[in-house]
């Protein structure tokens, strides 16, 4: 088999599947992404909960924060993900 017929069959992660996971579970969309970064997105994004809550929601805006972090990680994640896949090939 060729490099571009492998190009074609080559199956990557999807940019939009991402964004959409981390942008509605937030934490737990970064599954998607790799078991460490899932695990790195539940804490933080839980501490985010845990300080907005005792802090009487003063603390709130880490949770926006935390969901712009989660989408730009999730983003260049991605991107690097399948510039190693099509790497691999050559």
């Amino acid at each position: 088999m060729d490099k571009n017929a492998a190009r074609v069959q080559l199956q990557g992660k999807s940019l939009g599947l991402g964004v959409v996971l981390t942008l509605v579970v937030g934490g737990l969309g970064m599954f998607y992404l790799s078991v460490w970064w899932g695990v790195i997105g539940l804490f933080c994004e839980g501490l985010a909960w845990i300080l907005s809550f005792l802090t009487g929601g003063l603390f709130s805006f880490l949770l926006i924060g935390w969901r712009v972090v989660a989408v730009i990680v999730t983003v260049v994640s991605i991107n690097n993900h399948n510039r190693r896949l099509l790497d691999s090939l050559d």
